[in-house]
């Protein structure tokens, strides 16, 4: 991370999709519009220089890899290495801290036979990190945020809490307005004239693609089995607010005659993948990437705002 001081916000977010010279025009492009999301961090990372320490500046590239990924749309990936970030970070407080005694306690549990061996996870850093002789967190707003991040990403890293949740939201909401569509187009297929006007709107091609959707979400598992109920919960009130806001997206155009439904299918048939495939992950990687941020701040490796320097 070079020192960027002198550059303005404006110049520093273009300099930053230039730097994935692999972007051909319209993909730099399509990244610069999505990298105005990310002002608040691009303005923390211009206004401060690279550290002399290099172990202090790893937490800060791993939350840069986040920023990179964000661009380039890859939510999950962004979501990833911001949390990976904080859990970095803490590991390095926690080198710096732990006394010696501690450390080879610590190595003896990972690696015994003798019993179940230590995992060091992040949870077990945080756990270390917020005891009081340790002092690395030190008030119970820091304590908050990380629990609250750890919440927010065992719903994204382990790949069955999300997908549990998003298939059976699918399940329960989208099931049954497929069928009733379906059987509307049915009824009317073979009547006079209904036909040619079918035709004309593309109607075959809507009854298609609804008819595979509903073949795949009724054959899919839900995954239910293997995840822990305040995720599937969390999961499925976030995704069915975004079904909500389609609806009511729905409702505001007319659909009191079976055409006009039919239109309206087809208009929103790419808005509804757009909607819960990518602008739903894109929002709760961006709210994730928020959180992580501003733990990074509490936990000193970037400075707080009225910080001198």
């Amino acid at each position: 991370m070079e020192d960027v001081k002198d550059l303005s916000l404006e110049d520093f977010r273009k300099n930053f999709v230039k730097s994935m010279k692999f972007l051909n025009k319209k993909a730099q492009k399509e990244a610069l519009i999505r990298s105005r999301d990310l002002d608040l961090f691009f303005e923390k990372f211009r206004s401060e220089s690279r550290g002399t320490n290099p172990v202090e500046d790893l937490p800060k590239q791993e939350f840069h890899a986040s920023l990179q990924r964000y661009i380039l749309c890859f939510f999950g990936d962004a979501i990833y290495h911001a949390c990976f970030a904080v859990e970095l970070a803490l590991l390095i407080r926690l080198d710096e801290k732990l006394p010696l005694e501690k450390k080879n306690e610590i190595n003896e549990k990972i690696n015994t036979k003798k019993s179940k061996p230590l995992s060091f996870t992040f949870g077990t850093m945080f756990n270390l990190a917020k005891e009081k002789q340790i002092g690395i967190i030190k008030d119970e707003k820091t304590r908050k945020k990380i629990v609250d991040l750890l919440e927010k990403r065992n719903r994204y890293i382990h790949v069955n809490n999300f997908l549990s949740g998003f298939i059976l939201t699918h399940k329960k909401h989208v099931i049954p307005e497929l069928e009733s569509t379906l059987s509307d187009i049915e009824k009317l297929e073979n009547v006079e004239l209904v036909g040619q006007i079918f035709k004309r709107i593309g109607v075959s091609n809507i009854k298609s693609y609804l008819t595979e959707q509903l073949r795949l979400l009724n054959v899919l598992p839900d995954f239910s089995w293997c995840t822990q109920d305040k995720y599937l919960k969390n999961i499925e009130k976030q995704i069915f607010e975004y079904i909500t806001e389609l609806n009511k997206l729905r409702d505001s155009v007319d659909t009191s005659t079976l055409i006009e439904k039919l239109k309206t299918a087809r208009k929103l048939k790419g808005l509804t993948k757009e909607i819960l495939s990518t602008t739903f992950i894109r929002c709760q990687s961006l709210e994730i990437m928020e959180a992580a941020f501003d733990i990074l701040i509490d936990l000193e490796f970037f400075k707080k705002e009225g910080d001198a320097g």
